[in-house]
């Protein structure tokens, strides 16, 4: 999702909120939880999510998330959209590959299976292991946000 103003369907919102790249509603009201700040800069892209229990990965083409610097893939706490601190793998491109996507990486895919979280997209390296668009991660912990 790129830059949004968020406004409830069919209604006339004297202060519409504007969120970057990631927003959370209340599931019972439909309302913008304005508590929630895992935002991303102008233009930057969300392309991919994956929940457990209290954590939210977000995967996408992007460099901070909530204020924090996170190339790409991130873990946020899904109730306040807080970035991890300890989680910060980094996906990355080999810049002088012929076949490079010209906008640069992404995470595209996310899956969250038992202890692992697998990671697909275009990118070359997470962290300092070269793994071209596909990467078996230890699933993130609780810990460190």
């Amino acid at each position: 999702m790129r830059y949004v103003k968020v406004r409830r369907r069919g209604k006339l919102v004297r202060r519409p909120v504007f969120r970057s790249g990631l927003v959370a509603f209340d599931a019972a009201t439909g309302r913008v939880r304005p508590g929630f700040n895992a935002g991303t800069a102008d233009f930057e892209t969300v392309a991919a999510l994956a929940l457990r229990g209290s954590q939210l990965v977000v995967g996408g083409q992007f460099t901070t998330v909530g204020g924090r610097r996170r190339d790409n893939l991130a873990v946020v706490d899904a109730a306040s959209g807080r970035p991890s601190v300890t989680f910060t793998p980094q996906p990355g491109a080999v810049s002088s590959r012929d076949d490079a996507d010209e906008a640069g990486p992404t995470v595209a895919a996310l899956l969250l299976e038992g202890d692992r979280l697998y990671v697909g997209g275009g990118f070359d390296y997470i962290g300092s292991g070269y793994q071209p668009k596909f990467a078996m991660l230890p699933s993130p912990s609780d810990g460190g946000r």
